[in-house]
């Protein structure tokens, strides 16, 4: 899934957003800073925990749409601004912070 996240402006934004995010239930989340999204893993249909989360955070939630494909397993972005914060999960990925 994926859900604009507009007023995240750094790193710091994007790791609290992504924590939102997972206490909310979100999964295998990618913090995209430089284009004000989040792509997720979500596996409920109401998706309205996911955007009180994000205000609750601080920030303007968009609509959530679904992503097709595989998309939200490569998200784009880089070291700057692309993906900011994603959870250590058991099967070895890596927090990045």
């Amino acid at each position: 899934m994926r859900v604009s996240v507009r007023g995240m402006t750094g790193q710091g934004c994007a790791r609290q957003g992504g924590r939102a995010l997972e206490a909310a239930g979100a999964a295998e989340i990618h913090m995209d800073v430089s284009r004000a999204r989040a792509i997720f893993a979500f596996d409920r249909y109401d998706t309205s925990r996911l955007t009180a989360a994000i205000e609750d955070a601080g920030y303007e939630p968009g609509r959530v749409a679904t992503v097709e494909g595989d998309i939200a397993a490569r998200p784009p972005g880089g070291c700057c601004g692309g993906i900011a914060w994603r959870k250590q999960r058991p099967s070895g990925q890596e927090e990045i912070s």
